[in-house]
């Protein structure tokens, strides 16, 4: 049950079970990963490489970063997370919460456009 694995792991000194973040390790890493593949789509098809081959650097070594953090909670489940990681997390999690509020704008603004044609249109 729960509360039996909550005990076993207290009793080995787990304070908490690392399991959310783990998973936002994950998430961050695949965000970095898909980050790179688009960098490298964008780099093929310009002519200038030295922009892009170091922002490759810079996400291969984010990537690198975060690889060892997962690794680090997963020796010890009560590993604080590194600054420069949290960082890059926060910023990350930032740029995914605009992007969702500008597209659910944009989908507002239509479906109030249509709301507002098909009152007008009724009248």
């Amino acid at each position: 049950s729960v509360n039996c694995l909550k005990l076993l792991c207290r009793r080995l000194g787990i304070e908490r079970w690392p399991h959310r973040k783990l998973a936002s390790l994950d998430a961050l890493a695949e965000t970095c990963r898909q980050a790179a593949t688009a960098a490298a789509a964008d780099g093929l098809g310009s002519s200038s490489t030295a922009g892009t081959t170091s922002e490759h650097d810079g996400l291969q070594a984010r990537l690198a970063a975060i690889a060892s953090e997962r690794s680090r909670v997963l020796q010890d489940p009560n590993h604080e997370i590194d600054a420069h990681v949290l960082q890059l997390r926060t910023s990350t999690y930032k740029q995914r919460y605009v992007s969702r509020r500008r597209e659910g704008a944009v989908g507002r603004r239509v479906r109030r456009a249509t709301t507002t044609s098909g009152r007008e249109s009724g009248k």
